[in-house]
């Protein structure tokens, strides 16, 4: 679940990208500065095109740092989601069985407030 949810991220960011970096090329038609990736000026001695590319290595770059931001945060609350669905099992589990005495319920209990705890504060 969570792979198929980075490679739709990945899908989408790059299509973004892709979007925002040709299609004003593509729309626009001309080989201007304003076109390029970032705004620079374009000297007689080389051609657009050279410094498109040339930009395109700073953009890898900024990309890779984003993503990987991005993930981190992503994996991060995820891993939160899942660790307070786990408590929510645990405490359905604990009132559902009722079966046992007064201090199983509390030793359970007590092990439920920690796992909260736990997550409250980020110890992993």
């Amino acid at each position: 679940m969570i792979r198929n949810k980075y490679f739709i991220y990945c899908t989408i960011m790059c299509l973004c990208a892709n979007v925002f970096n040709y299609g004003r090329i593509i729309e626009d038609k001309r080989l201007i500065s304003a076109n390029l990736v970032f705004k620079a000026y374009i000297p007689a001695k080389l051609s657009f095109w050279g410094i498109f590319v040339w930009e395109h290595i700073h953009v890898l770059g900024l990309i890779t740092l984003e993503t990987s931001m991005d993930i981190l945060i992503f994996t991060v609350v995820s891993l939160t989601i899942i660790q307070i669905k786990m408590l929510k099992l645990e405490i359905k589990k604990i009132f559902e069985d009722g079966a046992g005495s007064d201090s199983d319920f509390g030793e359970q209990m007590r092990k439920c407030n920690e796992h909260h705890t736990l997550i409250l504060r980020y110890e992993y």
